[in-house]
């Protein structure tokens, strides 16, 4: 190869290098966008009726802006409950999941609680 296809040959790897930067870019911003547009909201998911609940709020990720910590709560029967606290890098709900209220999502932490027991021994009375 001449030296002149060389040239060609690396403007042309620059070019596809530079294009697929740029493509990363705009996903990752499309990434935070719906990520941080999501911070700050409660949400239940298709599981949500009188005999099990699973829903979740949104909370800021200090570390990133391209991730979010996300707490789940569920109740599906006894012996299958739980809260956890997971990191989302990428927007992990269901089209099926519904915004609500944090005053909804406040009432389903209650319910939760009750069934899970935790209000039974919160409220109950001590000697101590």
């Amino acid at each position: 190869m001449t030296t002149e296809e060389d040239e060609i040959i690396v403007k042309a790897n620059e070019i596809t290098y530079r294009r697929e930067k740029e493509k990363h870019d705009k996903e990752e911003q499309n990434v935070v966008k719906t990520l941080q547009g999501k911070v700050g909201k409660y949400f239940k998911t298709y599981d949500f009726n009188d005999e099990k609940k699973s829903f979740y709020r949104v909370l800021k990720d200090d570390w990133r802006d391209s991730q979010v910590l996300v707490e789940n709560w569920k109740y599906y029967h006894d012996k299958y409950y739980g809260v956890n606290l997971e990191t989302w890098y990428n927007d992990r709900s269901s089209d099926s999941d519904k915004e609500i209220s944090e005053t909804e999502f406040m009432q389903a932490v209650s319910w939760w609680m009750k069934k899970a027991g935790v209000y039974q021994i919160l409220t109950m009375e001590s000697d101590h």
